[in-house]
């Protein structure tokens, strides 16, 4: 994900909105696919691949 400054002119306003879709085209691909998880396994996860106790 980029961070982007308040601002922007039109091309790089274009290039966020952009962006934008991307990656909430590629969210909604993840959850149809069955590649999404929440709540206490999304937890679970991150505990684990972080060494978290």
């Amino acid at each position: 994900m980029k961070i982007y400054s308040k601002n922007t002119d039109k091309d790089s306003d274009k290039a966020r909105m952009i962006d934008e879709a991307r990656a909430i085209t590629e969210g909604l691909q993840d959850a149809e696919a069955g590649r999404v998880v929440d709540g206490d396994e999304a937890l679970n996860r991150i505990k684990v691949k972080y060494g978290i106790n």
